[in-house]
């Protein structure tokens, strides 16, 4: 099995991203206490399908950096106003730099937050938070869902 792992600093800028798709606010810490970093770095390392995109989208988010913010500038040490503006280019397809040459900014975008969403949502304190009842299959619904299906 090949394996990716994240260095220290590509796993800070996940953690960092992940805390301005969904920081905290009055209502609770957002994502950042949940770890996403390590939860996303771990997912990279076990299922190889989506290394390539992570890697590519984490050279792609420090070009921007250095393009948007003078070189040598890390994303994690970035304020979360910088770190949304980066995001916010991503999302919209025009974020800078060769890095984006390899993948599309806005399909890494779309993936990344995809992965916020996840690790932030299948926290059951912030299940409890926002009223998620629990998995349909919790309370007797769609069991065959989880049974393999016929190929045809």
């Amino acid at each position: 099995m090949n394996e990716t792992i994240l260095t220290d600093d590509q796993i800070a800028t996940l953690a960092a991203a992940a805390e301005a798709i969904i920081p905290g606010d009055d209502f609770d810490e957002g994502v950042a206490p949940l770890g996403p970093g390590h939860v996303i770095a771990t997912r990279v390392r076990y299922q190889p399908q989506v290394a390539h995109l992570y890697v590519k989208g984490l050279r792609g988010i420090a070009d921007s950096v250095g393009i948007m913010f003078g070189p040598g500038r890390r994303f994690a040490d970035l304020s979360l106003v910088e770190r949304a503006r980066v995001l916010e280019a991503m999302r919209r397809g025009v974020a800078p730099g060769a890095g984006w040459r390899e993948v599309s900014s806005q399909g890494f975008y779309l993936a990344l937050r995809a992965d916020v969403c996840f690790v932030y949502t299948t926290d059951p304190e912030v299940c409890r938070r926002i009223g998620f009842p629990g998995e349909s299959t919790a309370r007797g619904g769609y069991p065959d869902y989880a049974q393999p299906q016929s190929p045809g």
